[in-house]
Order: C-alpha cells, then sequence, then structure tokens
C-alpha cells in the first residue's frame, strides 16, 4: 500500500506549499520541484518490476520493440512532469511547448517502427 503512503505524503507537500506560498512565495517552486522528484524517482521505482518482467519477453525481434516502449515510456513521464511544474509555475504556454516537444519527440522515436512496418506490408503486397 505505498499509494496511501504516497498520498499522504502529496497532501503533506501540498499543505506545506500552501503555507510557503503565504510566507516566501518565491520558494514555492523549489519546493514543489523537489517534491515532484522524489514522486518521479518512487515511480521509477514502482515499475523497475515491470519492466524487469517486460525484459524477459525483450529477446530476438521483440528487443528492438521493448526499447521503443521503455524510450517512449520515459519520454512521457519526463514530458508530462516537467510540463505540470511549468503549469504549476503559472507558465502554461511554456507547458504546453514541453508536450508539443514530447510529441514531436514520440513521432520521431515511431519513424523506424513505421519504416519496418510500411516496408513488411511492401513485401507481404508483391
Amino acid at each position: 500500500m505505498d499509494l496511501v503512503k504516497y498520498a499522504g505524503i502529496a497532501l503533506t507537500v501540498l499543505s506545506f506549499l500552501l503555507l510557503i506560498k503565504q510566507i516566501k512565495p518565491e520558494i514555492a517552486p523549489l519546493v514543489s520541484l523537489s517534491a515532484s522528484v522524489i514522486f518521479m524517482t518512487a515511480a521509477a521505482a514502482n515499475l523497475l518490476p515491470t519492466v524487469e518482467f517486460l525484459a524477459g519477453y525483450a529477446d530476438g525481434a521483440m528487443g528492438d520493440y521493448y526499447s521503443y516502449l521503455l524510450k517512449a515510456l520515459g519520454i512521457g513521464m519526463i514530458v508530462q512532469t516537467a510540463a505540470d511544474i511549468c503549469t504549476d509555475a503559472g507558465e502554461g504556454a511554456l507547458a504546453s511547448k514541453i508536450e508539443l516537444l514530447g510529441r514531436a519527440e514520440l513521432l520521431l522515436l515511431a519513424l523506424p517502427l513505421l519504416k519496418e512496418l510500411l516496408t513488411t506490408a511492401e513485401g507481404m503486397i508483391k
């Protein structure tokens, strides 16, 4: 039940942030960033068993797809966290640009897969 523990920590950090914003608002984004890093680390630790499970299936041709999956997962987590931090800091426009960059990065990541798919389809047609 780590989720209950993390939810409690998040609520505690939120209370602390609300208090800090009244006393010293300039350090509130730093506290929020620190909490985000802690939660990202915890999320990565919680994902580790899933990654290890999937690694058992990452042999042969599936190995390539596995690496794409892991890269996409990492990109998604990093982009979402960065965008959320920007939004919390009141920079919604910057957050949307980070999300756009993340989408573009995912499209670039998918290009080799698309090329392989098209090559396979072309071979089936001939």
